[in-house]
């Protein structure tokens, strides 16, 4: 049984005879209600059964598709899913560590709507997802609540009324979080925007007030989510937002940097002329691997956006000619096993061209002081990790003392050894000694470089006398 309709009237949207329609078949388009569209293609493509008012967002789910390789197998190789929801779950998944696939994991969405879509076309995907679904509006809930009823999820999904004064983050431990937050601060700049469109819109906007408008937009509204995350510590491991606006990246990004989080990414999303952003941020220890979290400035079609990053994680280094892949490994070896508090085990190989370490370190045992003294510097307490002038999820015990932790590859590339080295566990605090680390390692190869150029000269001369 459908829920009853609501009173509440949306937001109104510009008349279709104040802008010119792009073509005839845009005129034509807006015979069908948007409602209607998204049920039968959720239908066909999910097997989803929804109900959705007239009064409430409605999902455009066509936009948002895109077809990739899924992480938890070939069998759900290309099977079309939300961007967004995807590139978070594979977010989570990425700084997991190694589980056995496809491992439990749940999420929050923050703001389900009357659709649910994401915990919906989550979990109808992977089983092994779970969501909880929070919501202010109670006509929104109760079709949300009926949506995932009749779709017989409610194993997977719990749809749960919050109020709009508590805590967006409700007690529970959680994997990400996901939100699409109201991106305007009043109605008049939901008319302003409209007006500033060329060409009518394909479809009628039907969001109510609550999910398009908040007092300070869609800044204020992620940022309460980032001032509430300082407080959930490391029961939830990704948080993140969708953006509706360029604008608002730069000071939220601010915000995260005030509160000493480095531990942060930008995605940018195309969905045709439309662009959107999401902001993901984590106070656990396990950093982002730059290969995947941190593109090339050239990745990015708003330029701006790439400088917007926290630093990569990953340095590069191209050895002397000199050095050979066994001096190298070496070279590291013996640095590591000198230094108090750290140690650099070399995993089996499955390409016998290349030489892979985990680096680990429980104290920083490199700086000219610790090194001076013949020892490392005190190890980290939970003090020096402070998040917002609170005492930060430092990890430290838990984690058995790991200042950081990283991972070391070997290989050849043309006529020189490459060294790549990715720090992929540590506070935000550790940069700094990950970089002096990387710092030190990388003196000691050109040290050893030297000394067998000299080592090969004094040969060379001795052999000519």
């Amino acid at each position: 049984m459908r829920p009853p309709p609501s009173n509440a009237d949306p937001l109104p949207s510009s008349p279709a005879s104040e802008r010119p329609a792009k073509d005839s078949l845009q005129s034509t388009s807006r015979m069908i209600k948007p409602s209607a569209l998204t049920a039968a293609l959720l239908k066909r493509d999910f097997q989803l059964d929804i109900d959705l008012p007239e009064d409430r967002l409605c999902p455009i789910v066509p936009g948002r598709f895109v077809s990739v390789s899924f992480i938890f197998g070939a069998a759900q190789a290309h099977r079309p899913t939300l961007e967004y929801m995807l590139w978070v779950l594979q977010l989570s998944l990425r700084t997991l560590g190694p589980t056995p696939a496809p491992p439990t994991q749940t999420g929050l969405d923050i703001g389900t709507g009357s659709s649910c879509i994401y915990p919906l076309l989550g979990c109808r995907s992977y089983p092994s997802l779970h969501f909880v679904a929070t919501d202010v509006d109670d006509h929104s809930l109760s079709y949300a609540r009926h949506n995932v009823q009749q779709n017989r999820l409610a194993d997977q999904v719990d749809v749960r009324k919050v109020q709009a004064s508590g805590s967006m983050f409700p007690a529970g431990d959680f994997d990400f979080t996901m939100c699409n937050p109201p991106f305007y601060s009043g109605a008049d700049e939901v008319s302003d925007s409209l007006a500033a469109k060329e060409l009518e819109p394909y479809a009628i906007c039907t969001g109510g007030a609550n999910e398009m408008v908040t007092e300070g937009g869609e800044v204020a509204f992620v940022g309460r989510m980032v001032e509430e995350s300082l407080t959930c510590g490391e029961r939830i491991r990704w948080f993140s937002s969708l953006l509706g606006k360029y604008s608002s990246i730069a000071p939220l990004v601010a915000q995260l940097q005030r509160n000493s989080i480095e531990n942060y990414t930008i995605k940018e999303l195309s969905q045709g002329q439309t662009q959107r952003y999401i902001l993901a941020w984590s106070l656990q220890s396990a950093r982002l691997p730059s290969v995947t979290y941190h593109p090339r400035a050239s990745e990015y079609t708003n330029q701006p956006l790439a400088k917007l990053l926290p630093p990569s994680n990953a340095h590069t280094y191209f050895c002397p000619p000199s050095l050979r892949p066994a001096d190298v490994k070496e070279v590291l070896a013996l640095t590591v096993d000198d230094l108090d508090g750290s140690d650099l085990g070399w995993r089996e190989p499955s390409d016998p061209k290349v030489e892979v370490g985990i680096l680990q370190a429980s104290k920083n045992g490199w700086s000219r002081s610790a090194r001076r003294n013949g020892k490392g510097s005190a190890m980290a307490t939970d003090e020096d990790y402070t998040i917002g002038g609170a005492t930060g999820p430092s990890g430290i015990h838990k984690q058995g003392g790991l200042l950081l932790e990283a991972v070391v590859t070997i290989k050849m590339e043309g006529q020189q050894v490459k060294v790549e080295a990715e720090w992929t566990k540590g506070f935000d605090r550790a940069r700094k000694d990950w970089a002096t680390l990387w710092a030190y390692l990388i003196r000691r190869l050109v040290e050893r470089a030297k000394q067998m150029s000299t080592e090969s000269g004094s040969a060379a001369d001795a052999m000519e006398q």
